[in-house]
């Protein structure tokens, strides 16, 4: 089982079987500090990954809330299986969602992209790793940290106006119709008239449902063809 060795040395790298420095490291792996992934303060933690590494793609597919983005380490290398990376948390290979991971519990996030970096993981890591590592308590004074957000709604464009009578409704309904059968039929104005009276409650495309006549009348009885009114 492999064991950390602190050295105030040089920058080391941890690979498959061993220890590097950075200098002679050959393989790609990028870590992004949790304090950098605070700052864009993401709802998901696959979309924290946005932007960060060079050729990692992350694709939000879903505007759905509590949806993960797709990520794409080496590029789409199957047409039928699994393209997602190898997620790795705290050592341990992390089968689940990754949406029951807080980004607020986020110490640091390392991308594994070539074969070098990733042959520890097999054949599981070739879409490449995301070793996640959390954040430990630490020995102190206890400190109790709150995060608080909130938001509000208000309406700054008021409402429309609407219909609230049944009979101006009539009235707008008819005179559409008329207009209607003056442009689409060639009607005159007295027949274009009498042709919207007949068909008020006709139950077609232009006209008012019968169920809603409430003074169980024709349309000849409840317009003026005159003048237009009720």
């Amino acid at each position: 089982m492999m064991q950390s060795n602190a050295h105030e040395l040089d920058e080391v790298m941890v690979v498959a079987y061993g220890g590097a420095t950075k200098r002679s490291f050959t393989g790609s792996a990028t870590e992004i500090d949790g304090k950098q992934i605070a700052l864009k303060n993401p709802t998901e933690l696959s979309k924290a990954l946005a932007g960060e590494v060079a050729g990692v793609q992350v694709m939000s597919t879903s505007g759905q809330p509590g949806t993960n983005a797709s990520i794409r380490i080496r590029g789409l290398g199957s047409a039928y299986s699994s393209r997602s990376p190898l997620y790795v948390v705290d050592g341990i290979p992390f089968e689940a969602d990754l949406s029951g991971i807080d980004p607020s519990d986020i110490a640091s996030m390392t991308i594994l992209k070539d074969a070098t970096a990733t042959a520890l993981y097999g054949s599981r890591a070739a879409n490449g790793v995301v070793l996640i590592t959390t954040k430990k308590g630490e020995a102190g004074k206890t400190r109790v940290d709150a995060e608080v957000k909130y938001g509000a709604n208000m309406r700054l464009i008021p409402q429309y106006d609407v219909i609230d009578s049944p009979e101006r409704f009539t009235e707008l309904t008819w005179e559409s119709m008329k207009g209607y059968a003056q442009v689409a039929l060639g009607y005159d104005a007295q027949q274009a008239a009498a042709w919207a009276s007949q068909n008020l409650f006709g139950g077609g495309q232009a006209g008012i449902a019968p169920i809603y006549n409430m003074w169980k009348a024709a349309g000849d009885q409840l317009i003026d063809p005159s003048t237009g009114r009720f």
